[in-house]
């Protein structure tokens, strides 16, 4: 008896994105498997923002508080669920730094600490109503 193979995650019906379309300061980073080591913020404007960049981060060299998360291997992020996709094997995020992003300049960096407590971060998010996500 042969299966079907089942249909792939619902992140990869995701049309894929034209970097030339992103913007000014758009970047790609090269991101290894395994934990990010950082905590996101989902934002409306889409994408996810980079609230906590922890010591143990892989790639902390490469980015910075309020750069923008907006693709994963070309596709666009909205939710959790899209950051898992992948993860096994090398993934290419596609970022706009917080320095050339005008929708994070509207919701600024609210950590700046390399090695912020995660747990006050949460604390911080949610007496501002915000719920922030490690990854």
């Amino acid at each position: 008896i042969h299966l079907p193979n089942p249909p792939p995650p619902p992140s990869y019906h995701k049309p894929v994105v034209d970097p030339c379309s992103l913007g000014r300061g758009y970047k790609e980073l090269a991101v290894s498997p395994g934990k990010l080591g950082i905590t996101l913020q989902f934002v409306k404007e889409g994408g996810a923002v980079i609230r906590i960049c922890h010591p143990a981060c892989a790639f902390k060299d490469k980015v910075q508080i309020g750069d923008r998360i907006i693709t994963i291997d070309g596709r666009h992020i909205s939710k959790t669920e899209d950051l898992h996709v992948g993860k096994e094997g090398l993934r290419v995020f596609g970022i706009i730094p917080y320095s050339q992003d005008l929708h994070s300049r509207v919701c600024p960096p609210q950590q700046t600490l390399a090695n912020a407590n995660h747990h006050q971060s949460y604390a911080a998010a949610a007496a501002a109503g915000k719920r922030m996500r490690d990854e």
